[in-house]
């Protein structure tokens, strides 16, 4: 009994550490590709007010997944420094479409 039940603990850890790997290169792999994707506040400002609209419109579905890392406890455990900074762009981003919309 007591072999089957290290072999059973084993494998647990095993499949634990095995999430915690994916988790992490997942979230690594996607704040990478938010933070290529979102535009700068520089940028924001020297674009027409046409391709500014529909920036802000990319750059919010962008934002969705910001907030699905910050409920991912591993990834906010490993990269949360990152996903902060990547946060309040995205608060800078949703100010700016805030304004262009108007009260």
């Amino acid at each position: 009994m007591r072999v089957v039940g290290g072999i059973l603990a084993f494998l647990l850890l095993l499949a634990a550490g095995a999430w915690v790997g994916w988790n992490y290169r997942q979230a690594d792999k996607t704040i990478r590709e938010i933070a290529v994707r979102l535009p700068s506040e520089a940028e924001f400002d020297t674009m027409p007010l046409e391709r500014t609209s529909e920036e802000l419109k990319l750059a919010m579905n962008d934002c969705v997944r910001v907030a699905e890392l910050e409920a991912n406890p591993v990834a906010r455990a490993f990269k949360g420094d990152e996903i902060g900074a990547l946060r309040q762009h995205c608060d800078l981003i949703k100010a700016r479409q805030d304004a262009l919309q108007g009260p």
